[in-house]
């Protein structure tokens, strides 16, 4: 090496344009008070730099020199302001701690360095509060603020202009940027994009806050119009041992958690109305940016690892839990006990929330049983109790828990309030996520689906019979699960909403609900009745659960009379009072469903019949006839007593079955007493509805 390359690289280490190169990357993202030539903060009163979010830069805010008396009479009209532009939580007056502490008169005198660690920490508590309810009024805006049209922005001129006045008191007052940098910073998360962040970014010293170094190349004095929302789930994605990753995503969850907790405060300042009030815009845009940034954090992760990395599930399962899931305590006040009800439901955009992460989550991973149970469960719990605050006023309540379809067909009716309306949303819409854990829990092997004598499955009745594999339909339920379904309120009335206002594909769920109504095996006795009623309302011949039925593509009515006719076969040995109730409520649904499609229902009983037909114990088959003909008495398919008496009933049959065929299938039979019975019995059928006709 040269004696003159060597004297020009000592003469670069030594320059001082080599130092402040490497002073100035030291000193992004270090805040206002960074020495660059310390190395460290320096918290002074310098007169050539003031701490601002009004002015373009600490500079201008040190040559305007607004004294903090000032500064306090501009935050309380601020305050004003946004009390009747945003929320009463703005309001001054009476006892609302954090404002009278904050901007009362005595917050004139108060030094944090003479105070005790608990007082502190206690006002600590209150800036917090502040902070992020100053963030959702900023929510509130029509527009953000691009930029600053002059050194100085106009007081009492919009809800930005206001919040951005009571933010200018807490920072050169207290120091916010400093002493709760982290919640200032997470406050106002939302508004990464805004030009506040950017001077946020500025003014608090990232390096002391490990987990938010990320955003250290974006505090840079000019700016970068904000921070894409892509670099905040990148750093909520990443799995590293510096506190990032899952620590992002759990304060990004708790940021949409405070939002719906002040949304609650703000009803209990109003009445409760008698359909949910509405989280005002604010606050959905808060939990709005939660839910988006979280959702491309999971999508990150599934990309990258192709599920959601274990850490974070563990971290988002108890939020998700808390967002749908009930209140389990009840408190107890002068001995009486007051009921309190949960942040889900209080909030529905908080319950939202945890719909949407619900959704995500099944997605993006795979989830054990025992969890969707638990979730399923929390969904069917959490919508009771949201209909029990919508109804708990009597005269704003329907009476039953059952709506008639034909209200709900019409929307305009007197009936049909806009709470109902409301309710239906809801219900219909855990619905919709509760089919969505199923559809995760479909990875059930077919040939597996084929043998189980248990399963929840509807065997479907296919015409061409060319399918060696048993076909069938349904969701793989636990008796758990298919308990807590059948407890969703207005459960019939919420998938009519779904088939004919979503479009959701229902029938699967159907199907499996009403196998297990029906199977002993799968549901406590004491519950028989309103499962069977419930099974029955959903079988009504009305739009809009008719398109569930006979939707092409699925034979869902003859499989069902099918399987309905053989559930009678196997309630043959067994007399209790579970049968008792089966077999009043069996003719029941064939006659409701027979309403529906006549002819799909007796496809149907033809197929059960021809299957018991082939039954090689004669004795079994003879009783399992017997059974058969008595169900189909009393749901109406049998009316001997209307067969003229000319026709000869004694002439034998080929199969001892076959007179239990609807007239509509026996026309084709080889028999010719047969074929002529079924003549005589369609003429009968047609001649009553004429003369039912004629009377009406």
């Amino acid at each position: 090496m040269s004696h003159s390359s060597l004297s020009a690289q000592l003469a670069s280490l030594h320059s001082k344009h080599g130092a402040g190169s490497r002073q100035h990357g030291d000193s992004v993202g270090r805040g206002i008070h960074h020495s660059a030539k310390l190395g460290h903060s320096v918290i002074t009163n310098n007169v050539k730099h003031k701490p601002s979010v009004l002015h373009p830069d600490s500079r201008s805010a040190a040559i305007a020199d607004v004294p903090i008396t000032t500064l306090r009479e501009n935050a309380i009209a601020s305050l004003q302001f946004l009390s009747q532009h945003s929320s009463q939580l703005f309001d001054m007056s009476g006892e609302n701690l954090p404002w009278q502490t904050l901007f009362g008169p005595k917050s004139i005198k108060y030094e944090r360095g003479v105070n005790s660690t608990e007082t502190n920490a206690k006002f600590d508590g209150f800036v917090k509060d502040a902070l992020y309810l100053l963030s959702t009024a900023l929510g509130d805006a029509a527009s953000s603020i691009s930029g600053f049209s002059g050194s100085y922005i106009q007081l009492g001129a919009n809800i930005p202009s206001s919040v951005l006045h009571a933010l200018e008191y807490l920072i050169q007052k207290y120091y916010v940027h400093v002493h709760n940098a982290e919640n200032m910073l997470v406050s106002f998360l939302p508004h990464h994009e805004s030009f506040l962040f950017d001077r946020i970014l500025q003014l608090v010293n990232l390096a002391q806050i490990p987990h938010w170094s990320f955003l250290r190349p974006f505090g840079t004095a000019k700016g970068l119009n904000g921070v894409p929302r892509t670099v905040l789930a990148k750093w909520a994605a990443s799995t590293k041992d510096n506190g990032g990753g899952v620590i992002l995503v759990k304060q990004i969850s708790e940021l949409g958690k405070k939002a719906a907790r002040i949304h609650v405060k703000e009803r209990l300042l109003g009445t409760l109305e008698s359909t949910q009030p509405e989280a005002r815009r604010g606050i959905s845009f808060v939990i709005s940016f939660a839910a988006a940034t979280l959702a491309e954090t999971f999508h990150i992760q599934h990309s990258t690892n192709g599920s959601i990395d274990e850490s974070t599930l563990r971290c988002m399962i108890p939020i998700i839990l808390s967002a749908v899931e009930p209140l389990k305590e009840k408190k107890k006040n002068s001995g009486k006990t007051k009921t309190n009800w949960s942040l889900g439901t209080l909030c529905q955009e908080w319950r939202s929330f945890g719909h949407i992460m619900i959704s995500l989550v099944m997605e993006k991973c795979d989830l054990n049983q025992d969890l969707c149970e638990v979730l399923v469960e929390c969904l069917v719990n959490g919508s009771i109790e949201f209909v029990q605050l919508l109804r708990r006023d009597e005269s704003r309540a329907y009476a039953e828990d059952v709506v008639d379809v034909e209200v709900y067909n019409d929307h305009n009716a007197d009936d049909f309030s806009s709470l109902m309306q409301y309710i239906l949303e809801s219900t219909s819409g855990t619905l919709l996520v509760i089919i969505n854990i199923l559809n995760h829990l479909m990875d059930v092997d077919a040939s597996k689906r084929a043998v189980d004598t248990e399963s929840c499955f509807l065997p479907i009745v296919m015409n061409d019979n060319k399918s060696s594999l048993r076909q069938t339909v349904g969701y793989k339920l636990t008796a758990k699960m298919f308990n807590a379904i059948m407890k969703l309120p207005f459960l019939a009335i919420s998938f009519g909403h779904l088939v004919s206002d979503k479009e959701i594909e229902c029938r699967p769920l159907i199907a499996s609900l009403v196998i297990m109504s029906i199977s002993k095996t799968r549901c406590n006795s004491h519950n028989f009745q309103e499962h069977f009623n419930i099974i029955l309302e959903l079988m009504k011949n009305q739009p809009p659960l008719k398109a569930i039925w006979i939707e092409k593509g699925m034979p869902l009515i003859t499989s069902v009379c099918s399987f309905i006719i053989h559930s009678s076969i196997k309630l043959l040995d067994e007399d209790d009072e579970i049968n008792k109730i089966i077999l009043q409520s069996l003719p029941k649904c064939l006659q409701s469903i027979s309403q529906i499609d006549s002819a799909a229902c007796d496809a149907g009983i033809t197929h059960a019949v021809t299957m018991i037909s082939s039954i090689s114990d004669n004795e079994l088959k003879k009783r399992a006839g017997e059974n058969v003909e008595k169900l189909l008495h009393l749901s109406g398919h049998l009316k001997n007593e209307i067969i003229p008496k000319k026709i000869d009933l004694t002439v034998a049959l080929d199969n001892d079955l076959d007179h239990l065929l609807p007239p509509r299938m026996a026309l084709e039979h080889p028999n010719v007493t047969l074929r002529m019975n079924a003549i005589a019995k369609l003429e009968a059928d047609t001649a009553s509805k004429a003369d039912a006709n004629d009377i009406a």
